[in-house]
């Protein structure tokens, strides 16, 4: 995986391991000298997936929702089975002067079962940020139970401004139908409004990576959009690939559509059909022209197929 940014504070972040599984190599240790002590070796960095999609909010702020995602294959190596997975993940969004304007963290413990099921299906943390338009950096740092870091890195965003009654749409989300790997969101979260529903109000939770398999298979996703008002604004989905080159619209169904919302909110549910499609890189453009304001916004969401 690359680093990504794309518009409407969507974005990628992933780390690489130090070494590849089933790698060999030979080494020799050099013989430490008396009263030195030898070298330790460093704990390898987690990769981590980050997903940011920014609801609007109230105060002229928007809601961004974050998702962290860390392999299954991971886990699996940074800790042994019938271990517990123990873990502090603190994400903060700076601004820039380097300043906190807001943040949360996840102190992770899981045992037993918990624990085997991340190991065989990864481990998805979510949380919540308050933040007026601006560009940020998100600060993202996880340290392992014994304290030892294992991911610090900073990724920097876009938060957008919702207009009032300007046409906008948000990064399509794939929907995890499987959803084989353990959650976390933050308890206190639990009493705000969870805007991951589709049209038909099923609650749903995102793939932050959007990996699909290869074969005859449909992709749900689901769109929100903000003022699309009938007859003075045009939805367009397409898909492409990797190199930005049209792959075609024929692939894309509507399933369903919401009512419009007090707030002007729209939710699409969308079926994507991968059966023909080589495995590789792709991406989903989803754009909307607001002809009132005479604007076009558009994001992009990559996803893969192996």
């Amino acid at each position: 995986m690359i680093q990504l940014l794309r518009p409407l504070a969507l974005a990628f972040l992933s780390l690489t391991l130090a070494g590849l599984p089933g790698a060999v190599s030979a080494q020799v240790d050099p013989i430490p000298e008396p009263g030195l002590k030898p070298p330790t070796e460093q704990p390898a960095e987690l990769p981590v997936a980050v997903v940011l999609t920014p609801f609007r909010a109230s105060d002229g702020k928007s809601a961004v929702h974050a998702w962290l995602e860390i392999p299954a294959d991971a886990l699996a190596q940074a800790s042994a089975k019938g271990e517990p997975i123990r873990m502090t993940v603190g994400v903060d969004a700076l601004d820039a002067e380097g300043r906190s304007q807001a943040s949360f963290n996840h102190a992770v413990e899981l045992v037993d079962e918990p624990a085997e099921q991340a190991r065989e299906s990864g481990l998805k943390l979510h949380g919540r940020l308050e933040l007026a338009p601006a560009t940020y950096r998100l600060h993202l740092r996880v340290h392992d139970g014994s304290g030892e870091p294992r991911v610090d890195r900073k990724l920097a965003f876009e938060v957008k401004s919702f207009e009032p009654a300007q046409a906008a749409v948000l990064p399509p989300l794939f929907i995890d139908d499987e959803g084989d790997s353990v959650v976390l969101r933050r308890p206190e979260q639990d009493s705000v409004l969870d805007p991951f529903l589709t049209a038909t109000d099923e609650a749903f939770v995102p793939k932050v990576v959007p990996v699909l398999e290869e074969g005859p298979s449909r992709a749900r996703i689901t769109l929100v959009g903000y003022h699309l008002k009938k007859d003075q604004s045009l939805l367009d989905a397409r898909l492409l690939n990797a190199d930005g080159s049209l792959l075609g619209k024929d692939r894309l169904g509507l399933v369903s559509q919401s009512e419009t919302a007090p707030d002007g909110l729209d939710r699409f549910d969308f079926s994507l059909q991968t059966e023909g499609l080589p495995p590789g890189d792709y991406q989903l453009e989803v754009s909307i022209q607001d002809f009132e304001f005479g604007r076009t916004d558009q994001t992009l969401m990559p996803f893969v197929i192996e």
